[in-house]
């Protein structure tokens, strides 16, 4: 995939993620992130400390990777291309952990500050709330 680093991290891969059906592997170092899938890599950089990828993971059907950023932000990205759909915003920390329910409708998103978060974001319909959920632990300490 061939993933960079700055003088500070010597290229260090921090986080891996492989799509459900394993045709797509998503990794990240400091600077910047990206999709291999079927012989193509597609990236992208980071443009700031602010928004250094802490978190990925991929929807249940492959189709979208979420982003967890040092900002304590979540980027929705659709596959294969990375288009930016959505920035999620509810953490005071950086996102160091971030997964979907079984049926994609319910992201989890833990942060460094504590803080943990449900977002209804109905993927399969299109849909994405930029509110956090009413069920489970939102915001659990």
């Amino acid at each position: 995939m061939g993933l960079r680093g700055d003088a500070d991290d010597r290229g260090l891969v921090t986080v891996l993620a492989i799509s459900p059906d394993g045709r797509a592997v998503a990794g990240a170092t400091w600077i910047d992130f990206g999709v291999a899938l079927g012989g193509v890599s597609v990236f992208h950089e980071a443009t700031s400390r602010a928004r250094r990828i802490r978190s990925l993971a991929f929807s249940p059907d492959g189709a979208w990777l979420t982003v967890g950023r040092n900002d304590g932000d979540l980027e929705l990205r659709r596959m294969p291309d990375l288009e930016l759909v959505e920035t999620l915003r509810g953490h005071g920390g950086a996102v160091t952990a971030v997964a979907f329910d079984p049926s994609g409708r319910t992201l989890a998103s833990g942060a460094d500050d504590g803080t943990t978060v449900l977002w209804d974001v109905g993927l399969s319909a299109g849909l994405v709330s930029n509110e956090p959920s009413t069920r489970g632990a939102d915001n659990a300490e």
